[in-house]
């Protein structure tokens, strides 16, 4: 979090309609400047004792004025009309200024600051062509204050206008080459910019350009990706879209995408903050890759699933023959007693039932043909294997067709068959 600088007191804030960070700082600073100013006039009074007398004509009438005219600047600094305290200060520079001169025409410095003193102040605080007029204006007031002084006064003034001169086209060529740094600054920032902009519109679908969160400007692919006119997108928040946690520092990832038809679609994103007002947002609709992914994922499982029951079956087999075999030998040992051998063999038809299952759960998994030559087995054998699921819900008979080869493998015919 920022630190808070002197000019962020409540007394100095400028007025909540300045929006603009440049001009709230400069509003604040006036404010600052016109505030803290209001003692300079009874200061000033006080200081005109110790000099010479007549110099300076300076009375408490004097001092009324001033302190009224800082508190009434100081007020439109802090309102939405502070640019007016601008043109006030430097007109207020400009008059006391040629005032005191022209009370106190023997003293050089006046005459400097009759032209200076506005100059630099509109220099920091207004534009180049206001600048121009203000160097203008006090140089033509010089040359008023040149007639209305008495004439042995009139050489000090001429000889700082030979002085001012130069200063002042210095004052105008560094606010010039000022302004030339600035728009090549800006220009170089716009060319960083438009290249930013072509790269993230090669590597994404479609970028927007956000202002407070609400879309402002948009190309084609954003109607593509979210499946709106253009008319309800532009203007639109983009939290009605989509979810992004920050949007005014720079930041990547994945979001959703709610559509109109109630689907959600996946999309990475990339932002960049323009502005503390706008936002450059790249996206690139990923919904297909997502899907695949999952089915990819999907197929995974199911082919370590099928990996696990082969060797289950397999393990199954052994034991399982093992047992067989034993109660065949009993069978033989037992064949004169009836009751044991009734037991004996519902054991060995339930075994072989289970062998039967477990013959059809490894054809079930083993490797895929490209050709299905015998489909009557399939089907015996993708019954035998759903018996458990629906005989106690219907009966299905089988019909041996004429055997033909079909061009599905016997996998994709039993799976076809189990669906159903």
């Amino acid at each position: 979090m920022p630190k808070a600088s002197f000019v962020d007191f409540g007394i100095f804030s400028a007025h909540p309609t300045v929006l603009d960070p440049v001009q709230r700082r400069i509003a604040s600073l006036m404010a600052m400047f016109h505030l803290l100013s209001i003692p300079i006039a009874p200061a000033a009074l006080y200081v005109t004792n110790y000099t010479r007398q007549g110099q300076v004509p300076m009375n408490a009438k004097w001092v009324v004025i001033i302190i009224i005219c800082a508190i009434f600047n100081y007020t439109l600094a802090r309102s939405r009309w502070y640019q007016i305290a601008f043109y006030a200060q430097v007109i207020a520079a400009f008059c006391v200024c040629y005032w005191t001169a022209l009370h106190v025409p023997a003293r050089q410095s006046l005459h400097f600051l009759v032209v200076l003193l506005p100059t630099l102040m509109a220099a920091h605080l207004m534009s180049n062509r206001e600048l121009i007029i203000v160097s203008v204006a006090s140089m033509i007031g010089l040359s008023v204050l040149y007639l209305q002084i008495p004439q042995e006064a009139q050489r000090l003034l001429l000889g700082s206008s030979f002085s001012l001169i130069p200063l002042l086209m210095l004052i105008l060529l560094i606010r010039h080459h000022h302004s030339w740094v600035e728009r090549v600054r800006r220009q170089k920032l716009a060319s960083e910019y438009a290249r930013f902009q072509s790269l993230m519109e090669a590597a994404y679908d479609t970028t927007l350009t956000l202002e407070n969160g609400v879309i402002s400007q948009l190309d084609r692919g954003a109607i593509m990706l979210f499946e709106r006119p253009y008319q309800h997108l532009k203007g639109m928040s983009i939290n009605e879209l989509l979810t992004i946690a920050d949007l005014y520092s720079p930041n990547f990832g994945e979001t959703a995408i709610m559509r109109p038809n109630g689907k959600i679609g996946y999309a990475l994103f990339a932002v960049e903050p323009l502005s503390e007002k706008e936002t450059f947002i790249a996206l690139r609709d990923v919904t297909k890759e997502r899907l695949e992914t999952a089915h990819q994922l999907q197929l995974d499982r199911m082919t370590q699933t099928a990996t696990l029951a082969s060797g289950i079956a397999h393990e199954f087999n052994t034991p399982l023959m093992v047992v067989m075999n034993q109660l065949r030998k009993l069978q033989h040992q037992l064949a004169d007693q009836k009751q044991e051998l009734v037991l004996l063999n519902s054991a060995q038809e339930g075994l072989q039932q289970l062998t039967e299952i477990i013959k059809d759960l490894k054809w079930f998994i083993q490797p895929a043909t490209t050709y299905c030559e015998s489909p009557g087995k399939v089907i015996e054998n993708t019954v035998r294997l759903a018996s458990h699921r629906i005989r106690h819900q219907s009966e299905i008979i089988i019909e041996h067709p004429e055997e033909k080869t079909l061009e599905i493998s016997d996998n994709q015919l039993s799976q076809l068959l189990l669906n159903l």
